[in-house]
């Protein structure tokens, strides 16, 4: 999914840069490009779920490690270092959504009743969610815990229930 939109971006700059040829621009100006990029997500991931609520589900104090790509994944890990949970969320169309379950390499199983439609990973502790024009993953990663697919699957209930209210 990170390699499509950077794919997408840097198409779109290169149609740009072709369609400018010739234009008798300034040699040492640079284009605007910041027009062209729209933000891979418009809110903030830890706000969704804070690091309490991650205590109390999975019985682990959860902290923060930190927010990357551009602010589309967040990463959240036990004081002890036996538990991670990635949380990926961004703008995305139903037909978006819809590209990456088709182009999965590990195969997927349809989960009810969580936001418009969702998939469990199988093999992996990771589900896959799309509501309200948002996709939505969830892995967790925690030593010695069997309920892990419903602790996952709580995480993203809580996100998609404070989704839901905004």
């Amino acid at each position: 999914m990170k390699i499509a939109c950077k794919i997408l971006v840097l198409g779109l700059l290169a149609a740009l840069l072709l369609t400018g040829c010739g234009k008798g621009a300034p040699e040492n100006s640079e284009p605007d490009y910041s027009k062209l990029i729209v933000p891979p997500v418009d809110l903030a991931i830890t706000d969704y779920v804070t690091e309490q609520q991650l205590t109390t589900v999975l019985g682990y104090p959860m902290h923060l490690l930190g927010v990357y790509e551009e602010g589309v994944q967040a990463v959240y890990l036990s004081e002890d270092g036996s538990c991670q949970v990635t949380i990926h969320m961004m703008n995305q169309t139903r037909a978006g959504f819809e590209a990456q379950v088709v182009a999965a390499t590990v195969p997927l199983t349809m989960q009810e009743g969580l936001g418009e439609v969702a998939y469990w990973y199988e093999g992996e502790t990771q589900l896959m969610v799309f509501s309200d024009g948002y996709a939505l993953d969830v892995a967790v990663s925690c030593a010695d815990t069997p309920e892990v697919d419903t602790q996952t699957r709580q995480i993203a209930e809580l996100i998609l229930t404070k989704l839901a209210e905004q």
